[in-house]
């Protein structure tokens, strides 16, 4: 098995859809990620939260790495297992897995539905 940081600069960053991604644990703590993309442990924890509270993310907005993204929604079959949202022309995706969570953004000409296709 790859380790987290070859999946980030293969899998994410490799496809040239995905700018900036993360891979922490379910406490916050940080197991790869691509460079100067700093996820902080209580970003996490707000973003997991807004899983089932997302009408919080759509009050507060989402934080992710020291900027302010726009809430745009949960996945619509599974609500409990990703959010996405938006900043200008670019944007990200939170998908929880079993033992991670996967933090990832794109930016413009890339849309939702590339970075949702390689993230999730």
């Amino acid at each position: 098995m790859q380790s987290w940081q070859s999946y980030i600069d293969n899998s994410l960053l490799g496809t040239t859809y995905i700018s900036k991604a993360a891979i922490h644990d379910h406490d916050g703590r940080k197991l790869a990620s691509s460079p100067g993309f700093e996820v902080l442990p209580a970003e996490i924890k707000t973003l997991l939260s807004g899983l089932t509270k997302w009408y919080e993310l759509a009050n507060n907005g989402v934080h992710l790495a020291g900027e302010k993204y726009i809430f745009l929604r949960v996945n619509d079959e599974d609500p409990e297992t990703a959010i996405y949202f938006k900043k200008h022309e670019g944007g990200g995706i939170l998908v929880k897995t079993l033992e991670t969570v996967i933090i990832a953004t794109y930016e413009h000409p890339v849309q939702l539905t590339q970075a949702t296709t390689v993230v999730e």
